[in-house]
């Protein structure tokens, strides 16, 4: 029950986050997770709200955490430097061309990916 109540929390919390605004010195949004049903589904509700979504994945089909996700902008500038806290990644970020890496145990995936307006771009990353 405790479980339940840390992700309705969690939840309440990203719901009352500030809308990305078109400063470019603000740092995007961003929610990490999917760890059991709750967290999943609590993460599925605000999935639209975010215009890149990752999935962390072993070639297996396991389930990934602890993924070293940087986010580059057309500039080179960092604009998202975090560890995933589950196999789930989803950014709102401002429409333009980026670079993504993700570093898993030493292995470096990179990605270069597009986003315009609320269009998702889902990219499933596989170690």
């Amino acid at each position: 029950m405790q479980g339940k109540r840390f992700v309705q929390g969690c939840l309440a919390l990203l719901l009352t986050l500030p809308a990305w605004a078109a400063d470019p010195l603000e740092p995007p949004r961003f929610v990490s997770g999917g760890v059991g049903d709750e967290e999943l589904a609590a993460l599925q509700a605000v999935k639209p709200q975010y215009n890149l979504q990752l999935m962390t994945t072993e070639k297996s089909g396991g389930y990934l955490a602890g993924v070293k996700v940087t986010i580059q902008d057309g500039k080179g500038q960092t604009v998202l430097d975090t560890v995933t806290t589950g196999p789930y990644l989803f950014v709102q970020l401002p429409d333009g061309r980026y670079q993504l890496s993700a570093d898993y145990d030493g292995k470096v995936v990179k990605r270069a990916v597009g986003v315009h307006g609320q269009k998702a771009r889902t990219l499933h990353l596989t170690w």
